[in-house]
């Protein structure tokens, strides 16, 4: 599924990550939940992304294994940060 999660903030400075740095890795809040979002190819998106600004997020959520734990984490298509983006061209 495709997801939309509106008013999120960062809770905590994004990372460029990849050999090429081309890819981001963000911690996004929501209420006290926080959850590791991955921007594939969007690495350089890091400067739009505001401390303490509305973060809206378009994601797939996929279970993740690492050394035996297992996390939800985000894959992101696409983000906006400020105003709640209009949907739908209405």
């Amino acid at each position: 599924p495709v997801l939309l999660s509106s008013d999120a903030r960062l809770a905590e400075p994004p990372r460029r990550i990849g050999s090429d740095r081309s890819h981001l890795l963000l911690r996004a809040r929501r209420g006290e939940r926080v959850l590791k979002a991955l921007a594939f190819g969007m690495g350089g998106r890091a400067d739009e992304l505001v401390p303490g600004a509305p973060l809206h997020l378009v994601y797939s959520p996929r279970w993740n294994v690492f050394r035996g734990e297992t996390t939800l984490e985000l894959v992101l298509h696409d983000f906006a940060v400020g105003a709640r983006p209009t949907l739908g061209g209405a």
